[in-house]
């Protein structure tokens, strides 16, 4: 310490296994006053530092660099300070460059702990390292050996660090920052960057404020990462497994590439996506995903408590996709996507348990001066499974897209937008509002605003299934059907059903178009009005053959307002009919009932096929 300033000695007495130190503090040669105490301490719990440097930071603050291992004058050679003799700016602490010793490196497996004592008006109480090296590999080729860290714990910002030697063999075992990358490559020297490499197994990984412009390459497991604040134009990269990562309350705007992920918890918003070659176990989002694809084999968990958005022109964003199964997802908002390829979206190439939505299913909106000249929005506002998709429940309601002014352009179009789903089966669809069908002025559309699947256990819907207008795609329940199974088990409309079709016996895929001549629907109520609408079972007449030995029927209809409008109902055979509480005489039996019964003119019929 500096003459005048009052310093400790120590007088050690030890007896067995209990450390007895008698502290004496001496104040300077002009005072004759001296204050004494002493404390026992367990020799356990004192882990005195091996290598210990005290620096003055640039802005005055007193920095002290402990390290477990090694001497004072192998740290001071590892050392590189931006200024003269003991003070500046940390640049680097190059480890790897130390001379071995019996062909070890002394700081092998080091913990080290660089914190700071705020000095004098200018001290900010933290510290700024650039570079911490324990890599045989600084990025301009082999340097020096590698080796493991053990805790490394940082009073401030770090810029960069490198540890490890394969994916095998530890390379960190805990790291702790304040922040991470908060000044670039300006704190660093001549190696300077902005990524980070982890080469083998890493412990704890824990930021306590924002990560940014900084990114880490880890090839071994990683047990957890917790960053306090925000992770921005970041990114971890790698083959490793992470364990558990949480993400503080800011936004998680860096990409996360990696084999799998244990569970991760981001209590803000979502701007950047995970992919992953492996698993995902669990991920929870406090806030919205936006523009997010979340990726990867098996996803069992995924909570959102906001609004999932995909984006104009920006393809499979808003995404959650697995290649495998997928397990339940809650969106406690909106799922919208945009005017672009899969966006808004959440798919399997397997099975799906189950999808909760608080919110609605919402098509692209595209104004005029909004769109580009050429664009697709195909598979936006969709959930999809190439095998069996359990169930999916709408808080909401079910909501096409809205096109304005941009017929002509031949070269865009909107397909398969708003869409519920299935190579298989699905198993039970509960829309709280209505069932919309696509509105605008663009005649290049298709197969917007529908449920599809092989077969369909149950629908209801508490509104309206209703389209807009008869010159666009109205909204439309397929399912194909075969065997004992019934292609659609029950249909509940809670209002009117209006410009909307129902076919069983039809699955229209991008792959083609089975059909079915011998579908079954079981149960439909409709409480409101049957409104120039369609429910329908196929018949030979609709180009498909017709087995002789298997009846299409339709269980039982009832509705509860009128038929109104070029309604029609076709199956070979209707078992039951009411309309306005009032039951229709027909006959018993199958393909007898073929005198229409008309509801007025032109205001639709109910008919059984020959």
């Amino acid at each position: 310490m500096h003459g005048g300033a009052a310093y400790p000695t120590k007088v050690r007495y030890r007896y067995f296994a209990v450390e007895v130190i008698i502290h004496t503090m001496k104040t300077s040669a002009t005072s004759s006053k001296h204050r004494s105490f002493t404390s026992i301490e367990l020799l356990e719990s004192r882990i005195a530092p091996a290598a210990l440097l005290m620096i003055t930071d640039i802005d005055g603050d007193t920095v002290a660099i402990k390290t477990s291992k090694g001497t004072v004058a192998q740290l001071t050679a590892a050392l590189t300070l931006s200024g003269m003799g003991l003070s500046g700016v940390i640049r680097e602490l190059d480890f790897s460059k130390v001379p071995l010793v019996g062909g070890v490196n002394p700081f092998a497996g080091t913990d080290l702990a660089i914190s700071v004592v705020k000095q004098g008006p200018l001290g900010d109480g933290r510290v700024n390292v650039g570079y911490i090296d324990a890599s045989n590999s600084d990025g301009g080729g082999a340097d020096g050996t590698g080796i493991a860290l053990g805790k490394v714990k940082i009073g401030g910002d770090l810029g960069q660090i490198d540890a490890g030697i394969d994916g095998a063999n530890v390379a960190i075992k805990a790291l702790t920052a304040q922040s991470i990358g908060a000044w670039g490559n300006a704190t660093q020297g001549a190696n300077a960057s902005t990524t980070s490499n982890l080469l083998g197994k890493v412990g704890k990984l824990k930021v306590l404020g924002t990560v940014n412009g900084a990114s880490f390459f880890v090839n071994g497991p990683v047990a957890s990462i917790d960053i306090g604040g925000s992770f921005l134009d970041s990114g971890i990269s790698g083959s490793g497994a992470l364990a558990k990562v949480r993400i503080g309350a800011g936004t998680l705007g860096s990409g996360i590439s990696a084999a799998s992920i244990g569970s991760m918890e981001v209590k803000g918003i979502m701007t950047a996506g995970i992919t992953l070659t492996g698993n995902l176990a669990s991920l929870k989002v406090a806030g919205d995903i936006f523009l997010a694809k979340i990726a990867a084999v098996d996803i069992a968990s995924v909570t959102v408590t906001g609004s999932v958005y995909g984006r104009d022109g920006a393809a499979e964003s808003g995404v959650i996709v697995a290649s495998g199964n997928m397990g339940k997802v809650k969106i406690g908002g909106d799922l919208r996507g945009g005017s672009a390829a899969s966006s808004g979206r959440i798919a399997a190439s397997g099975n799906i348990e189950s999808i909760t939505i608080g919110g609605s299913l919402v098509g692209p909106y595209s104004a005029a001066d909004s769109l580009p000249s050429n664009y697709i929005a195909a598979n936006s506002s969709s959930i999809f499974a190439a095998g069996n998709l359990k169930n999916v429940r709408l808080g909401g309601s079910m909501v096409g897209s809205v096109i304005q002014q941009i017929v002509g352009n031949g070269a865009s179009f909107v397909a398969a937008c708003c869409t519920i789903t299935a190579n298989g089966d699905i198993g039970a669809v509960t829309i709280g509002g209505s069932m919309v069908g696509i509105s605008g002025e663009e005649t290049n559309t298709s197969a917007n605003v529908r449920i599809a699947a092989q077969h369909i256990d149950s629908v209801s819907i508490g509104g309206d299934l209703t389209g807009t207008s008869a010159f666009f795609d109205p909204p439309e329940i397929f399912a194909l059907g075969g065997g004992a199974k019934p292609a659609i088990g029950k249909l509940f409309v809670g209002g009117t059903m209006r410009l909307a079709t129902v076919i069983a016996g039809s699955i229209p895929t991008t792959f083609g178009d089975p059909r079915n001549a011998d579908g079954q629907i079981g149960s439909v109520i409709i409480r409101g009005n049957l409104a120039s609408a369609t429910i329908t079972t196929l018949d030979i007449g609709m180009g498909v053959t017709d087995n002789v030995n298997v009846v299409s029927k339709i269980a039982s209809i009832a509705i509860g307002g009128f038929i109104t409008g070029n309604s029609v109902i076709r199956a070979e055979h209707i078992a039951s009919v009411t309309l306005s509480g009032v039951a229709l005489k027909l006959k018993s039996g199958e393909r007898n009932d073929t005198t229409a019964f008309a509801f007025g003119p032109g205001s639709g019929s109910i008919a059984e096929f020959v």
